[in-house]
């Protein structure tokens, strides 16, 4: 089985991802809060959000939706027809059987995604996309060509929404920033139902690890 999640970069997928392990019992609290207090970043150590207990973390063809997405892009900066970029996004797809993956913009042929984040404006966007980077690279990587591609993304996925429907969507801004419970209880209940499990870990140990995370965030850029 294949699974696609629509997520952008930099927006915490990962980190939910652990908040999902705590909620296993897998790690603990004190294990996240550690890594927030230090680089707050989750991908290498922890696997993305996912209700699907048979999640494929790394498959063998991540490289065709990698250029996949490339593809995409190019089209979407008029380097590349519309023809020839759905005909090798199609071939792409067309090999890629099984596994799970994420990816930070909607390709046209997919009509189907797990989990959704939707971002509240073209600014957020910019802001995630930045901070990502800066986590992973340093802050002299991010230029005036990122801001472009991730203007460019923003627009695809709000241009390509009516074309898909989502197992589970919510939005960056009322999970991260708002700190909204329902949303939250939301993605804990779904956790637990997944992953046949009962947690230990209360609703407001979540949403004060969420909202460190995000104050972290906001510490990381504001210093770069």
């Amino acid at each position: 089985m294949r699974e696609f999640s629509l997520y952008p970069h930099g927006a915490g997928r990962n980190f939910l991802g652990a908040l999902q392990q705590a909620i296993q019992g897998v790690v603990s609290t004190n294990d996240i809060r550690n890594k927030i207090s230090n680089s707050n970043l989750f991908d290498s150590q922890y696997p993305p959000v996912n209700f699907n207990p048979e999640f494929h973390r790394r498959t063998d063809w991540n490289k065709q939706l990698l250029e996949s997405q490339k593809v995409w892009i190019e089209y979407l900066d008029n380097r590349r027809t519309i023809q020839s970029a759905k005909k090798i996004v199609i071939d792409n797809l067309n090999e890629c059987y099984e596994g799970s993956f994420h990816l930070k913009l909607a390709l046209p042929t997919i009509s189907r995604y797990s989990i959704v984040c939707v971002v509240d404006s073209k600014s957020q966007h910019r802001w995630l996309d930045q901070l990502a980077t800066i986590k992973k690279e340093g802050n002299e990587s991010y230029n005036s060509g990122n801001l472009l591609e991730s203007d460019l993304v923003h627009q695809n996925n709000i241009d390509l929404m009516p074309d898909y429907r989502a197992d589970w969507s919510f939005d960056y801004t009322s999970m991260f920033l708002e700190l909204n419970t329902a949303v939250i209880d939301e993605f804990i209940n779904r956790t637990e139902d997944c992953f046949n499990t009962k947690t230990a870990v209360t609703q407001l140990e979540i949403v004060q690890l969420i909202n460190e995370y995000s104050r972290r965030n906001t510490e990381i850029l504001d210093y770069e």
